[in-house]
């Protein structure tokens, strides 16, 4: 009989399930920040480790299946449409069962390596476990460094972006910047930095966008955002905007997007550009 401590096999659960929820993410092109990933993963890993507290009853697990599953979908996909959702569930699930055998057939090949230790059959095993655990983690960063540059992103610098609002276009280029990261906390859509030259083009008349929210243009008032963002000069809130659509251009071919615009006086940063683009509002288009 064979001992299995709860710690080690909620690890290698807890593993398997960030690898599948990585993978997914990545193939989706679904923004979920770090934290979501570990909570899910978490989740999933409790509801494994509770499948050995109460084996001894059948009924219970295959009832908490389908809830579980759907608790860990909501997490990371939040934001999402459900057409998105259910391509996330069905993709979760592929690499949930690839990655499960990979690591079943995995942890075979260690134990025919390590049985010639000294090591009793209980310690053997949970050993096993541990390392084997320890590889599958490692590995996740291997897995995303890989899908990031097989990103047809990668290799885009630029692109030219088609902004409506209140009846004009503005269009311009924009830099696409891998590091910008930065969220809507409302929407969740990506954010794009902007001067506030360009912000004033793009509303159609000069505004001071550092100024009280509420002496601005009712116009512009009802279109507001405040967008938190983590610099090098410390944690602060930027006045940003939305607009009616935003279309992006590349290589001739034109996709609608969905991100908010944050208007940014050091906008000279952006190595020569008049917008920061995030590489990740554009994944899905190329």
């Amino acid at each position: 009989m064979k001992t299995v401590y709860i710690d080690i096999y909620f690890l290698i659960n807890f593993c398997v399930d960030i690898i599948a929820i990585g993978l997914a993410l990545c193939v989706l092109k679904i923004r979920c920040g770090i934290k979501r990933v570990i909570l899910a993963a978490t989740v999933g890993a409790s509801y494994a480790v509770l499948g050995i507290i109460f084996s001894d009853r059948r009924y219970l697990m295959p009832v908490l299946t389908i809830p579980i599953f759907l608790i860990m979908m909501l997490i990371v996909t939040r934001g999402a449409s459900w057409i998105r959702k259910f391509k996330y569930g069905v993709a979760f699930l592929l690499f949930e069962i690839i990655i499960g055998g990979f690591v079943y057939y995995g942890y075979g090949v260690l134990d025919r390596i390590m049985k010639s230790s000294e090591l009793s059959s209980g310690e053997l095993h949970n050993k096993n476990l541990f390392t084997w655990s320890i590889i599958v983690l490692l590995s996740y960063g291997i897995v995303k460094t890989m899908m990031y540059f097989l990103s047809g992103t990668a290799s885009i610098r630029s692109v030219r972006l088609c902004v409506g609002y209140d009846g004009r276009e503005e269009s311009f280029e924009a830099l696409v910047d891998t590091g910008n990261l930065v969220t809507d906390p409302i929407g969740m859509q990506p954010v794009v930095f902007i001067t506030e030259e360009l912000a004033s083009k793009i509303v159609g008349e000069k505004t001071d966008f550092s100024k009280d929210v509420s002496a601005l243009q009712e116009n512009i008032r009802k279109r507001i955002r405040l967008i938190p963002v983590n610099s090098v000069d410390g944690k602060k809130v930027l006045t940003g905007f939305s607009s009616d659509y935003v279309t992006v251009v590349n290589e001739g071919r034109y996709e609608n997007i969905n991100v908010v615009f944050a208007v940014d006086k050091k906008g000279e940063l952006y190595g020569g550009y008049s917008a920061l683009m995030p590489a990740v509002a554009i994944d899905n288009v190329f």
